[in-house]
């Protein structure tokens, strides 16, 4: 997180280039003060950031990848994202339904038309009937379940928000259960809007 005092040190520099790193840091989570303020700064400072954002994307901090991509590298100009190509592929060649940093890398693939359009079908294909597959899994009496949990669940935080706790240790399994196939529900919504810039 960069404080106020420290965005202004940094911004009184004649040479922004020496704290990209920090300013990435910055914007580990976009949440925190001033990173919105951070991601204007580091938007023209795109070909100067691309060597540190290659070393974010190396690491495991999936919400700082996922923040890297969506709020920075999609806004970048196509002939710098390209110096991203193999990063980016990589990322999409996974199925990520919790963080969907795949869909993210992906929709940047599509969007700015780079790799092979062919390839990037066939991938996003594979990941639809993947994803497909995983909804199939769950039947008509749990998806009627996890309605009627979510609706018990909105009932007790509005009428008795005590008693929220003791619901979720009650229905722990079916909730998770719940968790899982809401995950694939929006990994689902997710790529029907990357299908869009096919």
């Amino acid at each position: 997180m960069i404080n106020d005092d420290r965005l202004k040190h940094i911004l009184k520099s004649n040479n922004l280039e020496i704290y990209i790193p920090e300013l990435l840091e910055g914007i580990q989570d976009m949440n925190w003060p001033n990173a919105e303020q951070v991601v204007e700064i580091l938007k023209p400072l795109s070909k100067q950031s691309i060597p540190h954002v290659k070393a974010v994307l190396k690491t495991n901090d999936t919400i700082w990848i996922y923040w890297v991509l969506t709020q920075l590298v999609c806004t970048w100009p196509k002939g710098i994202v390209k110096e991203l190509e193999s990063e980016l592929i990589n990322l999409s060649n996974k199925l990520d339904n919790e963080d969907e940093l795949d869909l993210a890398a992906l929709r940047i693939l599509v969007g700015m038309d780079l790799y092979n359009k062919a390839e990037l079908l066939k991938l996003f294909e594979s990941k639809l009937k993947s994803i497909t597959k995983e909804l199939e899994a769950f039947s008509e009496e749990q998806i009627s379940e996890f309605y009627e949990i979510e609706v018990k669940r909105i009932e007790i935080i509005l009428s008795k928000p005590s008693g929220i706790m003791e619901f979720i240790r009650e229905n722990s399994i079916v909730l998770e259960i719940k968790n899982n196939y809401e995950r694939n529900r929006n990994y689902l919504n997710g790529l029907m809007e990357i299908k869009e810039l096919f």
